[in-house]
């Protein structure tokens, strides 16, 4: 009997906010930054609530750039606490494996508008 549990791969809770600035550096350029954080209560991958993805997760995301009208360049960092949860379960073959998140991750975005 299922009743009452969560069903699977749905957080009860969620909840996300940003902070984000810009600057003029010249007429036409400004830069910017952003910080967002989201916040995901434990996932059940089953229907009987035995196998979770660990708990509270909780990442920041940050960047920083440069942008005109036509063009961006923008650094990130994704994860930037590079904290460690579990995405999906599979069970196969009488065993059981555990998918990860993606770790920090670090880039930069080049965009331009025609």
């Amino acid at each position: 009997n299922d009743k009452g549990n969560t069903l699977p791969d749905t957080p009860t809770k969620t909840a996300t906010a940003s902070l984000e600035y810009n600057h003029p550096v010249s007429g036409t350029v400004s830069a910017f930054w952003r910080v967002g954080y989201r916040y995901v209560s434990r996932i059940y991958f089953d229907s009987e609530n035995l196998i979770s993805d660990g708990g509270v997760k909780q990442t920041a995301d940050l960047r920083l750039g440069l942008k005109s009208d036509k063009w961006d360049v923008t650094g990130y960092a994704n994860n930037a606490t590079d904290r460690r949860w579990f995405t999906n379960y599979a069970y196969s073959g009488g065993v059981g494996n555990y998918l990860p998140n993606q770790p920090r991750t670090f880039g930069v975005e080049l965009g331009y508008r025609f």
